[in-house]
């Protein structure tokens, strides 16, 4: 097709603005991370003026062997948290915590409490402090989003929420269905579970709620990719046909878009600095593999939840280091967990089963769900701890929280551990700390105001003292 022109006195060719624009309208994209992961400016006012972030993490599997023997700075790191010996000086655990449950059959559920001792009805009273009934939804909100409405921080963002485990594989997973953050409307926030769709949400800045929602979206720019290709071939026709000065503006337009086109290709760039660096792209999402379930019959699955969870803690560094976001949520496994054990532990059971049936290396399998799961807290807090923003550790201006779902026992909701890391001027470090009737609502509402967020979280609001320095 002929490009539409028009000739002025002095007879050089001119192409009509309106015929060039009309594609590049079509390719123009927001990309805030690649305008954000540039070089940042320096802040002045020290400690205080630098930015706060909140993290929650969770491992879905009640806890055992998490308990230290003693108290205090010199702790041994029990089994079931062996993976975080190597950041033992830089968090500090929680022990001793509780969420009620009724006192007889027919009692009613406490304040604060969960509704009865099976699987469904101790998430929402974990993580938000109130009282709800059995399979219930989130009906308050969860810490973070508390944290996320008090900062209503500048950033792509408002928070982040992923999760490593893609499916059920068999069962209910409890009431919640693998959710872990919900606002004070009630509306619980489905998590990205796609590492490789959660890292195009963050390269492009797409951030719906909805997973499908994301995806849809990303589909969108890869078409605006394509046009973005149309608009460069059609450029180079037409600079053939305008004066010299006229296809050195457009060559130098082009090169934007070159440059554009690159970014889309791969994040990064010669002049990316310091701490906020992107990482790679993951490749397509670890599929699922079937094995042997022994105690129910058939199979269940694993999907290498262990690189999903690697790739989905260092998205998140990425996030905070490079303020995309300055609260995110991740959750390794679903509660009540149907994840074969077979592909890492040998055994050719369900990771629940473990809490319930009984065989020779029990204890031992058990302990190791429980460190493998904490390693990931383990690994974001080490990687805070080692990047920088203005010569200050990320950790320092960080709480990260990290709690199982469920206590002692295969249902029990007592005697919790939770671990806790964040500013040493605020929190105390490499300490085990006793806090006997506590609940998990307590610990968070510690983090909070580790953050500046001040307001009473849950309907039995309290903070753990021992945890402030």
């Amino acid at each position: 097709m002929k490009t539409p022109m028009t000739r002025n006195h002095d007879h050089r060719p001119r192409v009509r603005r309106r015929a060039f624009l009309r594609g590049l309208a079509g390719s123009t994209l927001a990309l805030p991370l690649l305008e954000s992961v540039g070089p940042r400016t320096a802040r002045a006012g020290g400690l205080d003026a630098l930015p706060r972030r909140y993290v929650v993490m969770v491992g879905g599997t009640e806890q055992n062997y998490t308990v230290p023997s003693s108290t205090g700075a010199d702790y041994t790191m029990p089994t079931g948290l062996a993976s975080l010996a190597a950041v033992q000086d830089r968090i500090t655990l929680v022990s001793g915590l509780q969420v009620p449950t009724p006192s007889g059959p027919n009692a009613a559920i406490p304040p604060g409490g969960r509704g009865h001792t099976l699987h469904g009805d101790i998430m929402p009273p974990l993580l938000t402090g109130y009282r709800t009934p059995m399979y219930a939804q989130y009906q308050d909100p969860t810490s973070d989003q508390v944290v996320a409405a008090s900062f209503d921080a500048p950033t792509p963002f408002g928070s982040l929420q992923f999760r490593a485990q893609p499916h059920n594989y068999k069962g209910s997973n409890g009431g919640t269905g693998g959710v872990i953050s919900a606002r004070a409307d009630g509306t619980n926030l489905t998590p990205q579970t796609s590492p490789r769709l959660a890292w195009e949400q963050l390269t492009l800045g797409v951030a719906p709620d909805d997973p499908a929602e994301a995806a849809a979206q990303l589909r969108h720019i890869a078409r605006q990719r394509s046009v973005l290709d149309l608009v460069l071939e059609h450029g180079n026709h037409t600079k053939a046909r305008v004066s010299q000065a006229d296809a050195i503006r457009l060559e130098q337009h082009f090169d934007e878009l070159r440059d554009l086109e690159t970014r889309l290709d791969q994040l990064g760039g010669g002049g990316i600095t310091g701490t906020c660096e992107p990482i790679a792209d993951p490749g397509p999402d670890p599929t699922q593999s079937n094995h042997p379930s022994t105690e129910h019959g058939g199979t269940t699955g694993y999907s290498n939840e262990t690189l999903r969870s690697e790739i989905f803690v260092d998205l998140v560094h990425m996030a905070l280091a490079c303020d995309l976001t300055r609260v995110a949520t991740f959750q390794s496994t679903i509660e009540q967990c149907f994840m074969s054990t077979g592909p890492l532990w040998g055994v050719n059971l369900e990771v629940h089963d473990v809490t319930h049936v009984d065989f020779p290396e029990r204890a031992q399998v058990w302990a190791d769900i429980m460190s493998w799961q904490a390693s990931f807290f383990g690994r974001l807090v080490a990687k805070l701890a080692d990047s920088f923003e203005d010569g200050v550790p990320l950790l320092d201006n960080t709480v990260v929280v990290y709690t199982n779902t469920g206590g002692q026992s295969g249902h029990g909701s007592y005697d919790m551990t939770m671990a806790v890391a964040g500013p040493p001027q605020v929190l105390v470090r490499g300490q085990h700390i006793r806090a006997a009737g506590a609940m998990p609502c307590h610990v968070l509402q510690t983090a909070m105001q580790a953050v500046g967020v001040f307001d009473d979280f849950g309907e039995v609001p309290g903070i753990v003292p021992q945890l402030l320095v």
